[in-house]
């Protein structure tokens, strides 16, 4: 019997910035998007390329003037990101989930996840693994932690074990399904290999219809809705893993200090090897992070005074996944 490449237990915690190289925004950038998508609602002459938009929004119950409001008042807060704008007006919060569907989905696009550039990290794990088979492959003890609703990974890993190994469409599925991928705050819906009812396709480009996009923005949460955590069966899924976990490694996070809490990752420091990305961080933050982990983290080099930055191909070139 083939070993699995990756001996002991591995965790990767997924921050939006881990999805942002298969063409996804990040915290800032998706509100700038929310925005774009939404300017001219209550113009009907001005604004015809977000018209079919508007449409869309008044099948799911949403009238041009809230729409209009919606967007006023979240392109005049002070709110960097529209999960903080969500917190403090919950009044928005149905319209809100379904504008961040709306741009999520409008970024789904298999050729960007099968690129041969840099940034692809899929593409680097994937070889870097370089297992025999699709069953040794799924043999080995990776798991998956994502704050991001976004369903890249999966439709990444299930395309490329399609056309890598000569396996069935059937088989993959349900090897796949031993890799836990753990969606913190939901996801856009299942995918077509991952269920029989309510799939949600891969979007590939097409425009969104209400039916999709009303059932993806009820199966995403804001952080904010998220009351009795402890109750929450995602969340012990992430306390188990974290426990049973060797190796943990943190790309493209912003260490958002309640959603560290929330998987309680501090209490599964001790014995473990945590790894994490630095892109975006001056030292003053790198320094309050380190602090945060009780100095048990990665974080890369201090290079005359500045952060050496760290990102997460660069932590798969460091051969840190193996030691």
């Amino acid at each position: 019997m083939i070993k699995a490449m990756i001996q002991n237990d591995i965790v990767f915690i997924l921050g939006a910035g881990a999805s942002k190289p298969f063409g996804y925004p990040i915290g800032t950038e998706l509100a700038d998007i929310i925005i774009h998508n939404l300017e001219g609602a209550r113009d009907r002459f001005i604004n015809k390329s977000n018209e079919y938009r508007f449409k869309l929004f008044e099948k799911l119950g949403f009238s041009r003037e809230e729409i209009d409001e919606f967007k006023k008042a979240l392109s005049t807060s002070t709110y960097d990101t529209i999960d903080l704008f969500l917190k403090r007006r919950k009044e928005f919060m149905k319209i809100g989930k379904c504008a961040i569907a709306d741009a999520i989905i409008s970024c789904e696009d298999e050729k960007i996840l099968s690129q041969r550039n840099n940034d692809n990290w899929y593409r680097r794990l994937f070889n870097m693994i370089n297992a025999p088979s699709c069953s040794d492959f799924c043999k080995n003890p990776i798991s998956f932690i994502t704050f991001n609703y976004d369903r890249s990974l999966e439709q990444y890993l299930y395309q490329t074990l399609s056309n890598a190994y000569p396996t069935t469409k059937d088989e993959i599925s349900s090897l796949l399904k031993t890799i836990p991928v753990i969606h913190v705050h939901g996801k856009l819906g299942d995918l077509p290999w991952q269920t029989d009812k309510n799939e949600q396709p891969y979007n590939n480009g097409r425009r969104n219809n209400e039916i999709y996009l009303g059932k993806s923005a009820e199966m995403i949460s804001i952080p904010c809705e998220k009351i009795d955590i402890d109750s929450d069966s995602v969340f012990s899924e992430c306390y188990k893993l974290l426990e049973r976990a060797k190796k943990i490694f943190i790309f493209g996070f912003g260490y958002d200090r309640d959603n560290l809490d929330s998987i309680k990752i501090r209490n599964n420091l001790d014995g473990k090897s945590v790894i994490g990305t630095n892109i975006g961080i001056d030292l003053r933050r790198y320094k309050e992070i380190k602090d945060y982990f009780r100095e048990k983290i990665f974080l890369g080099d201090i290079e005359r005074g500045n952060v050496k930055e760290f990102s997460i191909i660069e932590v798969l070139n460091s051969s840190l996944l193996y030691r």
